[in-house]
């Protein structure tokens, strides 16, 4: 069996196949087509994707595993599946990318045994960046809260941003290229820009410093005004993950895409997160590690590595008063059961008609709900605090797992809209 993952990203797009026989994986990395009507690198474009990813895919590939944003996980098609699924008969499934990469890179790694158990990922993409707040203590992390900057877009695109700064009045594919080539620069470089960087913000001498474009085109001044901005919005992001969960106050940092690279947005998202200027707590991980891991750790998953597909073998219901015969009753709705991990909520179905449920909620904190243990004949009240933030109205209520031992509600306006997902933790043993 031949078990591949893939990272479509913004700039790049990386396949790892993984080789059980070694724990090693095979690797291959290539740009990623974007569409050319797009004014900048946040759309793939279909077909000239399909040729950049039958390059990347071994022939003989028996399961594939996509890695996704969090943010989009679970939320209807994505754009990565029929390219795939016209490229190969192997089933294809989407796991958050974030999450895969944090497994990836936690495996193995014996030097963070009983250290680590709360991880921030910092998902900095081209366009888009979402942080989430991860147990890791389980087989595979669990997410806890995730905040995201919204749909990708060029604005917060460092690399294109700093390529229209360098070539105000070129074209869209020699910007392209050129925000590739900065995507890629060698530590070293990163390194002088960041130290070069840090100088400008006091001393108007380093105003002029080449920084980043080997060419020398590109001045420090110049790229702070580009940089700022993005900074800025990251910072707010931080700060709201910090609000939502203290938790995430000076937890550990696994910084991941593109834009980690870039020392000022590095330095906003720690400080969002509570880290004195200077410091903070970053998981130290090798390049190229960091560059694979969402591709990694998808090839774990379609692998099937023991732990990195758990079930959820426990039942949830939830409380509900509904007419039935013209009659008020009051019944326990059951959600998804056999749920597996990284793979899409399954929705409750309504036992009088068979059809999708639709729930009206009039406040959240009047949700209710049960659990069955495996095995058990009868439901328990389920203990939690707080409620979903949800506005009143009619949703459908689905379950998805995020972790061995962490069901995620997803609460869906049954009239279309963004769903909200509400982690609801379950008492350990059984």
């Amino acid at each position: 069996m031949t078990s591949a993952g893939v990272d479509a990203g913004c700039a790049f797009t990386r396949v790892a196949v993984a080789m059980p026989a070694t724990g090693g994986f095979t690797e291959r990395c290539a740009a990623t087509a974007t569409d050319p009507a797009a004014p900048g690198r946040e759309k793939l474009d279909p077909d000239r994707q399909a040729d950049v990813l039958r390059e990347l895919l071994p022939e003989d590939v028996t399961r594939v595993v996509a890695a996704v944003p969090y943010a989009v996980f679970g939320r209807g098609r994505q754009p990565i599946e029929p390219i795939l699924a016209a490229l190969t008969p192997a089933p294809v499934m989407l796991v958050p990318g974030p999450v895969a990469a944090l497994a990836a890179i936690l495996r193995g790694r014996t030097d963070l045994d009983g250290t680590v158990s709360i991880v921030v990922v910092a998902d900095l993409g081209a366009g888009h960046a979402e942080l989430l707040l991860c147990d890791a203590s389980g087989a595979l992390p669990a997410v806890r809260d995730h905040v995201t900057t919204g749909a990708p877009t060029r604005k917060l695109d460092p690399f294109w941003r700093l390529a229209g700064a360098v070539l105000p009045d070129a074209g869209r594919e020699e910007r392209l290229a050129l925000a590739g080539t900065l995507s890629v620069l060698p530590q070293g470089d990163l390194t002088k820009a960041d130290l070069a960087l840090n100088r400008c913000r006091t001393d108007a001498n380093y105003h002029a410093t080449p920084v980043y474009d080997r060419q020398g085109r590109l001045r420090a001044k110049a790229a702070m005004d580009v940089l700022e901005p993005i900074a800025t919005r990251l910072g707010e992001t931080a700060r709201k993950l910090a609000r939502s969960s203290p938790d995430a106050v000076g937890a550990p940092v696994l910084f991941l895409g593109g834009g980690s690279g870039i020392g000022p947005l590095r330095a906003s998202v720690l400080r969002g997160l509570g880290h004195a200027e200077g410091t903070g707590t970053v998981l130290d991980v090798p390049a190229e590690a960091r560059a694979y891991a969402a591709a990694r750790g998808a090839a774990l998953i379609a692998a099937g590595e023991p732990g990195l597909a758990a079930v959820f073998e426990d039942v949830l219901a939830l409380e509900l008063h509904w007419q039935h015969a013209g009659v008020l009753e009051d019944a326990l709705l059951p959600l998804a059961t056999g749920l597996r991990s990284g793979e899409p909520e399954r929705y409750a179905v309504d036992p009088r008609d068979g059809a999708a449920a639709r729930v009206d909620v009039l406040t959240p904190q009047a949700l209710r709900l049960w659990l069955r243990r495996k095995g058990a004949e009868t439901y328990v009240p389920l203990p939690y605090a707080g409620a979903p933030p949800l506005n009143p109205g009619r949703y459908r209520i689905g379950l998805r797992l995020d972790g061995p031992e962490l069901p995620v509600l997803v609460f869906a306006p049954a009239e279309g809209g963004e769903a909200v997902s509400w982690p609801v933790t379950v008492p350990r043993g059984r």
